[in-house]
């Protein structure tokens, strides 16, 4: 029987282990979810043979689990008739995400059903707003800003309905002789009142190099809320954003031109409602989308610390685009600040349902003084009534001069978040930088878990490489077992669902065709204690054609990288699991970075899956991919089998 679970709000988690059966027929092993307050059991898996099974050798087992009430799990063994036979189970593990039951034969006798939240929201219903527009006679009361003076060279028109679309919408005509790369039209919302949160929806097409940028605009003041550069295809795509403002603001809808006039910039059905966007995950990485709603709290004075968007040059590398030309958002502190050596900002409004994880990265040069703290301010239902804001998270700084991961579960319907940093005492030199915040639902897992569903890479990054790349894709993957979705990379923006979740995993992605290229994917900054007792887990496998190396390093913040983990020859077409101790390599604070060299080129030959660590031994597996030149590793403590042949090694194929 497991530990107590607490409710799971939202999503499911998965309960992963190896089993061995040797016994006559009638054996049976399950796994069961026990409702601790009614002590109602539910049957999650079970194996039941119908023939006798004498060394089936170990096999892996994955289930989906959720409950809205305290639980427990338990694995049940029943042996079959005779006095000869065993079960064992081993390597029991629980996931964030939900997965499949493997293998199908055991989902017979299952009687466990995924919960479900209602989806009635409370509060009122908000009349139709004089902004919806659906094109199909005019622009409404939305306006095309152009003319002499208004650095605006394109015009928003009406396209009517006719045999290439089902009905109007409205759009920018790129092709005119006098236009080039940046030129632009705008459309204009005209005054609206201020909101403590409205949702504004529309669909858009972006075929081309082209870009589609919204602002809030409110006075002189000109905020960016959302953006996206194409190519996105040439088909109709869903947009929303939340806006907030405490005055009167317009809406400014601005289409830019790429290099050429091919493609398309539309817009239709924008609607504005009351209250804010459904939130069913959020990235801001302080690039495309600016500050994403972040501004400054209060009226700081002008000597004051305060949050601003800033290229990383304090960081020296954005935690983004591991360069130095990303952007971050920093607080300095300063010299000349009297008395407030504080720093507030507010995000945008969130709307979840159930569990929510928050994840942010933070820097702070080593000998910084100062506390970083967030915290959340609900908002009661409508009218939209704030709360006191609550501290959920805190850490002092400046341990180290790297990127640190910051993580925190929040079960709260509506809410804004709040960063503060506290220095000690001022100075000119110090400061504090996060970015990469992301509000996801479901659990947040344990630090370097992924199972890269939803397009989710779980604070994994991406070395910048010029040919070769780890891109998230979905289809049939290791979780799931199955296909829930279409592919998804740099190669094809858009995304068709075939259920109702991504079911996602990471691809060695090559450009042009080209082979003998690597791309390098890094973990977050895992801490000395890691480094001790723990184990890393993950699955791989390869296309029939591919020819393909995989290596695992462990990155010190403070040494050289060293090769932990390695295979070339790599049995096609099944998953295989991977595992890498992590104990006696270091003890400074280190990354795990996987790298995979496409040998012959293959589209999508190389995936990987299903990241996890755990405490306790483990060795290396599978047993040839001990490198050649490693050292002090344990290799005992054997783990369940799976085959694969063993190739020759090959020299490091790392690079910085």
């Amino acid at each position: 029987m497991s530990e107590l679970f607490a409710p799971i709000m939202e999503g499911e988690r998965c309960l992963t282990f190896w089993y061995h059966f040797y016994g006559m027929e009638g054996t049976t092993l399950s796994a069961i979810m026990q409702d601790v307050d009614y002590a109602s059991l539910t049957v999650l898996w079970k194996m039941a043979p119908t023939t006798p099974l004498w060394n089936s050798g170990w096999q892996y087992a994955s289930t989906p689990f959720a409950s809205f009430k305290k639980h427990q799990l338990i694995i049940e063994a029943v042996l079959g008739e005779g006095f000869m036979g065993d079960i064992a189970v081993d390597d029991v593990l629980v996931a964030a995400g939900g997965c499949a039951i493997q293998p199908s034969e055991a989902r017979g006798g299952v009687n466990y059903t995924m919960p479900s939240l209602p989806t009635t929201e409370p509060g009122t219903t908000s009349p139709p707003s004089i902004y919806n527009c659906d094109f199909s006679v005019d622009l409404c009361v939305w306006t095309s800003i152009s003319g002499d003076g208004t650095g605006n060279q394109m015009v928003w028109e009406i396209h009517a309905a006719d045999n290439s679309s089902n009905g109007a919408y409205t759009y920018l005509n790129i092709g005119g002789e006098d236009l080039h790369l940046g030129s632009r039209g705008i459309l204009n919302s005209t005054a609206i009142s201020a909101t403590t949160a409205s949702c504004l929806t529309f669909f858009y097409q972006l075929d081309g190099t082209h870009e589609i940028n919204i602002f809030i605009e409110q006075g002189r003041s000109l905020i960016k809320v959302w953006h996206l550069s194409g190519p996105a295809g040439s088909v109709w795509i869903y947009g929303q954003v939340t806006l907030s403002s405490d005055d009167i603001f317009n809406i400014l809808i601005e289409g830019a031109r790429g290099d050429t006039a091919n493609g398309a910039i539309a817009i239709d059905s924008i609607i504005i409602t009351d209250g804010p966007c459904a939130t069913s995950g959020h990235t801001c990485t302080f690039e495309d989308e600016g500050e994403c709603g972040w501004h400054t709290e209060g009226t700081p004075g002008a000597n004051d610390p305060r949050w601003h968007l800033e290229q990383a040059l304090y960081t020296q590398v954005d935690h983004t685009t591991q360069t130095d030309s990303g952007h971050i958002y920093l607080a300095m502190n300063t010299w000349t600040s009297s008395t407030n050596t504080t720093a507030l900002a507010t995000s945008m409004v969130y709307k979840t349902q159930g569990s929510t994880c928050i994840r942010f990265f933070y820097y702070s040069k080593q000998g910084t003084n100062a506390t970083l703290k967030m915290y959340y301010v609900e908002l009661n239902v409508y009218p939209y009534m704030l709360d006191e804001k609550i501290e959920i998270w805190s850490e002092r700084v400046g341990e180290i001069s790297a990127w640190m991961e910051g993580s925190v579960e929040l079960s709260i319907p509506l809410f804004w978040l709040q960063l503060e940093v506290i220095f000690d005492k001022a100075d000119n030199t110090s400061g504090v930088a996060v970015d990469d915040i992301s509000v996801r639902p479901g659990s947040c897992g344990a630090r370097a878990e992924c199972n890269f569903d939803d397009f989710n890479l779980c604070g994994w990054v991406r070395k910048p490489s010029q040919y070769a790349n780890w891109a998230v894709s979905s289809g049939p993957d290791h979780t799931y077992a199955e296909d829930k979705g279409m592919i998804m990379n740099s190669k094809r923006r858009s995304v068709v669902h075939a259920g109702d979740k991504d079911a996602g995993f990471l691809v060695l992605e090559t450009k042009d065709e080209v082979s003998g290229e690597t791309a390098i994917i890094m973990s977050p900054l895992l801490s000395p204690a890691v480094a001790v007792s723990n184990c890393f887990q993950f699955w791989y496998s390869i296309s029939d054609t591919d020819l393909a190396a995989l290596d695992v390093y462990i990155m010190p913040v403070d040494g050289e990288a060293e090769k932990v983990w390695s295979v070339t020859n790599i049995a096609p077409l099944v998953w295989h699991v991977a595992r890498v101790p992590l104990g006696g390599i270091t003890q400074s604070h280190f990354h795990i970075a996987i790298e995979g060299l496409s040998i012959v080129y293959q589209d999508e030959g190389l995936k990987l899956d299903d990241f996890i660590t755990f405490v306790g031994p483990c060795a290396i597996w599978p047993p040839e991919a001990l490198p050649l030149n490693i050292s002090g590793i344990t290799t005992t403590t054997p783990v369940p089998s799976i085959t694969t042949t063993q190739g020759i090694m090959h020299d490091s194929l790392f690079r910085n």
